[in-house]
């Protein structure tokens, strides 16, 4: 009995250090009510203790060891005598700090002389973002994004050469994720990122030598692109790390996530995050861009507008614009004529095409000006998706300075006409695409 008292107490002086964010993260991982105010969080907390939850139980532990780990890393270092020559001073015992037999985690990890600190990650979460991925929607963030660096690690000020760093990370499935992956078996996956720590929102990069194991088992990385300039050495493609084959499907055992990379002087800082997705296609994504509102046409009525009299107030004026209604990437007439908010060009591409294209080649720039399309700044443009509708052969019109629009001259008379009608119905609804207008096949080359 006294045993039980020893322990009660032990996790209520825990849970007294607990911030209300914690209190809330770990109701919510074992399915309970985390709202309220802390006192009540606390009882809540106390009453699962109480209950004997084992996987919350865990989670406290793994959150205290948190806490616990990020107030040992904001610790100012000891201070140290200054070393005198007679101490036969060197840059590798610099470089080797011993390890405390007290540590939080204590790991029984004996690494290579050229490997530098092997500690259990700490809670350094720095303030990055990832940049969202089209092809996966985002479930749970099973980590928050931690930085790679190995806690208490020496400067790198006086290396000359790269050093080896090591980290081990962890994380726990709760029961609604372990439903969710059995429940979408071929579309859950459990990744993990890596990207440079800056203060805008970051792709996917990752830090030379690299190396991940998973449960002590290897994760492939994807293979190294060859570079076609000199003195430039070939980089592995940044894509996240598929790792669900490899976790621990558990409540009450964790994940170990062991990071291996080389760190240089003046080397960018990097974070590690693991996330609870699924997995999606393009015709998913064609799906949505075609529920997305399009572009209204009047929009694009103006800009040509535009176009006109800023060309009218220069020195060199143009007789005519022309707009092809072929896409520059497909070289086929296009079905849902596209364009990124940040482009300030005319031309449009297929969304359809330019969708598939990225699914298999992953670079979202745009094909006429070859700067950033994100999926999330695409729509379909109206005003050339009625001309595409009215006009089923043509290729080419031309752009008149009051926003119409008519055939090229080589063209059939009979389909011009003014650009008009049928704004209203596609200016703020979704437009209505069948699948067939989709193309079937997308061209690589």
């Amino acid at each position: 009995m006294s045993g039980v008292v020893e322990d009660m107490a032990y996790y209520k002086n825990i849970v007294q250090k607990l911030k209300v964010a914690d209190l809330q993260n770990i109701l919510a991982y074992v399915g309970k009510r985390s709202n309220g105010r802390k006192t009540e969080l606390q009882a809540r907390v106390l009453n699962m203790i109480r209950s004997k939850n084992p996987g919350g139980m865990l989670k406290i532990k793994e959150i205290y060891a948190q806490l616990m780990a990020a107030n040992q890393a904001r610790a100012p270092p000891p201070i140290t005598p200054p070393v005198t020559k007679s101490l036969g001073f060197s840059v590798n015992d610099y470089f080797l700090p011993p390890m405390s037999s007290t540590s939080l985690f204590n790991l029984p990890v004996t690494p290579p002389s050229n490997v530098l600190d092997s500690h259990m990650a700490g809670a350094v979460h720095p303030d990055v973002k990832f940049r969202r991925l089209p092809f996966y929607d985002l479930i749970d963030v099973l980590m928050r994004p931690a930085s790679l660096a190995a806690p208490n690690a020496p400067s790198m000020q006086y290396a000359r050469n790269p050093v080896t760093r090591q980290q081990q990370y962890q994380f726990y499935l709760s029961p609604q994720h372990l439903k969710h992956l059995q429940n979408k078996p071929h579309q859950a996956q459990i990744q993990v990122r890596l990207c440079k720590i800056e203060p805008t929102e970051q792709d996917d990069a990752f830090p030379n030598g690299l190396s991940v194991r998973v449960n002590n088992k290897n994760v492939t990385l994807p293979n190294f692109i060859p570079s076609n300039k000199q003195n430039v050495p070939s980089k592995r493609p940044p894509e996240p790390l598929n790792i669900t084959s490899k976790c621990l499907f558990s409540v009450s055992s964790p994940t170990k996530v062991f990071v291996t990379w080389d760190e240089e002087y003046n080397s960018p800082g990097f974070a590690l995050g693991i996330f609870l997705v699924d997995k999606l296609d393009s015709a998913d994504l064609i799906h949505r861009l075609k529920s997305r509102p399009a572009r209204p046409a009047e929009f694009t009525m103006g800009y040509i507008k535009e176009k006109y009299n800023s060309e009218n107030d220069s020195e060199i004026k143009t007789l005519e614009l022309t707009s092809s209604l072929i896409c520059p990437l497909g070289k086929m007439r296009m079905a849902f004529p596209t364009k990124a908010s940040t482009c300030a060009h005319l031309q449009c591409f297929d969304g359809a095409t330019f969708i598939k294209m990225n699914e298999l080649k992953p670079k979202w720039n745009c094909p006429v000006c070859d700067k950033p399309a994100y999926y999330d700044t695409l729509s379909i443009d109206g005003y050339f998706y009625d001309i595409i509708r009215a006009c089923p052969k043509t290729n080419e019109i031309q752009l008149r300075p009051d926003g119409t629009w008519s055939l090229s001259s080589d063209q059939d008379k009979e389909s011009s006409g003014p650009r008009s009608a049928n704004v209203e119905a596609h200016r703020y609804s979704p437009i209505n695409m069948s699948t067939k207008d989709v193309p079937a096949k997308v061209s690589t080359e």
